[in-house]
């Protein structure tokens, strides 16, 4: 199908996925060279849906070789063991029990930058959100409470860096190499998170000979029928079960992170949505565990227009010919970009402007346009504890306070696969009704 024509070195990821979709002159697939044969850049949007809907494109395996075969990475035997075991613990009905409890965490953390507006101190607001959303992940995941400062959940982040850095290898930049920095965080963040995932363990084995163990994801982990599961003839076992409880967690806790302070960033550039969260919370509340249709499309406005997982890519099993007709070879790479997707301007009205309304008025639904969890076999299982987190932290904070992002997060995509502010981030808060800054 052709080379990649006149590459710019100096262009970013996006800048090379837009030049090769103006470049399809009315072809739905285009080639996107790699540091190893060539991919295929799907620029059609019927085409992702086919795609990432079909058994017969699996994610690469040389991710679950380098980070285990945890659910958000397993395939065949594994995955159609994980998927049951995990999925109905995040159900919107069993998240419902959590709500209580994830905003008295998110209470907390409204609280501490109420304290710093009042003292006129800045706040490190991804550091914060990191560590409210690896909090709440925990809580639900085993009902422990490790916290709002537990250093772990930066070594996370950092592991999800460099893992992110890792799949994009070859793919965006062909002399791309593996650094000295991501080869320790590769090592030493994972050894750290595999700490979380055995004291987590010690403690339900503790609990377990005090009685009845809770019902809860992790005592579902630690249950025979999934630790014998045969995967390929062995037992998913002791590894297998931390692969498992770390992938979990470095799927929720990044991306929950990100889009909550990209929705954060947003909503501070726009005091009229603002006023409109206040309205609404003054109305509901809080605490009712009513729906919220505003903060909920101001949310997944922020998705749309910065989705945490930007890019993706699977592979063919075996030779697959497409709708199109088009043709993917056996072990070929194609790749999506929900990123692209979310800007289409085909595909949106003022696609570029922030409109939360959209999702009211529109009532626009995930699908083939809209897909910030992603599509098929591996849409996020944890979708439903995002929208949970992100919503409980947007209504109490903007309930009371003006923020304004200095350190702005991340608007555009990078060489790899996920779409982040940076762990730095600063914010200044200030009371609501108090602020004189015009954001």
């Amino acid at each position: 199908m052709g080379g990649d024509s006149k590459p710019q070195t100096s262009e970013t990821a996006l800048q090379r996925l837009e030049r090769l979709r103006a470049s399809a002159q009315g072809r739905r697939i285009v080639p996107m060279p790699m540091i190893r044969g060539i991919g295929h850049l799907i620029v059609d949007h019927t085409l992702i849906l086919e795609v990432l809907s079909s058994t017969n494109f699996i994610r690469a395996p040389y991710l679950s070789d380098a980070f285990g075969e945890g659910l958000l990475l397993a395939e065949g035997e594994r995955w159609s063991i994980s998927r049951p075991v995990v999925q109905p613990f995040y159900t919107l009905k069993r998240l419902a029990g959590h709500a209580e409890r994830l905003g008295k965490f998110a209470d907390e953390l409204c609280e501490k930058w109420v304290t710093a507006a009042q003292a006129g101190e800045e706040i490190d607001a991804v550091r914060d959100l990191v560590g409210l959303v690896f909090r709440s992940s925990v809580a639900v995941f085993s009902g422990v409470d490790l916290g709002p400062d537990d250093p772990r959940a930066e070594a996370l982040v950092r592991l999800t860096g460099a893992a992110n850095q890792l799949a994009g290898l070859g793919i965006f930049d062909p002399k791309s190499l593996i650094q000295p920095s991501m080869a320790a965080a590769l090592r030493d963040d994972r050894k750290a998170l595999e700490e979380v995932a055995r004291e987590l363990i010690e403690r339900r084995k503790a609990e377990s000979h005090e009685g009845s163990p809770p019902n809860d994801l992790m005592s579902a982990l630690l249950s025979p029928s999934f630790l014998e599961a045969s995967v390929r003839g062995c037992p998913i076992g002791q590894k297998g079960l931390f692969d498992e409880i770390v992938l979990l967690l470095q799927a929720s806790v990044e991306t929950t992170s990100s889009s909550t302070a990209n929705a954060i960033e947003l909503l501070g550039k726009h005091p009229e949505a603002v006023q409109r969260l206040r309205d609404e919370v003054n109305e509901k509340g809080v605490h009712t565990g009513q729906e919220l249709p505003w903060v909920t499309a101001c949310y997944r406005e922020g998705l749309r227009l910065r989705p945490p997982v930007w890019f993706n890519g699977r592979c063919a099993l075996k030779e697959y010919t497409l709708n199109s007709g088009d043709v993917i070879e056996e072990g070929g790479f194609v790749f999506v970009c929900p990123y692209l997707v979310h800007h289409d301007p085909e595909l949106w009205d003022e696609v570029e402007s922030y409109r939360p309304d959209r999702f009211i008025e529109g009532a626009v639904r995930e699908g083939a346009t809209y897909m910030p969890f992603g599509l098929g076999r591996h849409y996020c299982v944890g979708a439903s504890l995002a929208t949970l987190v992100a919503t409980s932290v947007l209504s109490r904070v903007f309930g009371v306070l003006d923020i304004e992002i200095l350190a702005r997060a991340s608007s555009e995509p990078h060489a790899g696969f996920l779409l982040g502010p940076a762990l730095d981030s600063k914010a200044k808060v200030t009371l609501a009704g108090s602020s004189s800054t015009s954001i």
